[in-house]
């Protein structure tokens, strides 16, 4: 039983350690990384504004022309309760 326990220890504890020499190690960039963060940037911005122009606006649109007639709907209502 103890045995058993002293083994889990060690293995939480070999893991932990794994996981904390993972986190610690330093990445180097080679290359232009800059450039390539630009590049990714313009072929993102294309994608982004083509699904705001055919997908969010259209959205918003529908979004806002439901509360019109909502608004409408409850100021038609609101004269025929009180005639004014």
């Amino acid at each position: 039983m103890r045995r058993a326990k002293t083994k889990r220890m060690a293995a939480a504890f070999a893991g932990a350690f794994c996981f904390a020499a993972m986190l610690t190690t330093t990445a180097y960039a080679s290359g232009d990384v800059a450039g390539a963060v630009t590049s990714t940037w313009n072929t993102a911005r294309s994608q982004i504004v083509s699904v705001v122009n055919n997908v969010v606006f259209p959205c918003l649109d529908v979004i806002l022309a439901v509360l019109l007639f909502v608004k409408i709907g409850a100021m038609y209502m609101d004269y025929r309760k009180h005639g004014q």
